[in-house]
């Protein structure tokens, strides 16, 4: 079993539709399957209960950090309350300021996990797919075409890092290093 994780928001069900269309059996946000791959950001967070025979290798799939942040504002506060309790992240009043906290402990729980990972960027998935492929030890090299990759978008306002500045400078300043160190601007 392989594990493809990344924050809330950040392409995992359109990670999840290309590996469905080479023929891996991927499911998203699954509980009660047991597929060769399972893409889901809570997963990572019950790792070793979930999967106690130990994963060899999990792929992280990041996205641009204010692109992210700005799509986690449109889930439901019910959601983001359970993404705040598995992060152990304390509630605010502020959904911007919660949001952008869990965003960092998520990155540096992920950081810190002591189990091998590939980091790849989702907007660059295609360029690392054979390496993907090679994880999943399927023959498919090609990536496959027409796939949309707005599979799961909803609209909203994009947040600049001024913005996240003027909610938290520290947090903020750690957004930004954490998009400089994957090659975001």
């Amino acid at each position: 079993m392989i594990l493809i994780t990344g924050f809330p928001r950040s392409g995992t069900l359109y990670a999840t539709r290309v590996l469905n269309a080479i023929g891996v059996n991927a499911e998203h946000e699954s509980h009660v399957h047991n597929p060769a791959v399972t893409v889901s950001w809570g997963h990572f967070i019950y790792l070793e209960e979930l999967y106690p025979e130990k994963i060899p290798y999990f792929l992280h799939q990041i996205r641009n950090p204010i692109k992210t942040i700005s799509s986690t504002l449109t889930i439901s506060p019910s959601n983001m309350e359970r993404i705040l309790t598995f992060l152990e992240v304390r509630y605010t009043n502020d959904s911007i300021l919660n949001i952008m906290k869990a965003y960092v402990k998520w990155y540096e729980s992920v950081e810190n996990h002591p189990g091998r990972r590939l980091t790849y960027k989702v907007e660059e998935m295609e360029s690392c797919f054979p390496q993907i492929c090679a994880l999943l030890k399927t023959r498919i090299k090609r990536f496959p075409s027409g796939i949309p990759q707005d599979t799961h978008t909803r609209k909203h306002r994009l947040l600049t890092y001024e913005e996240l500045s003027k909610v938290s400078r520290k947090i903020s300043k750690r957004i930004f290093n954490i998009a400089r160190k994957y090659g975001y601007e």
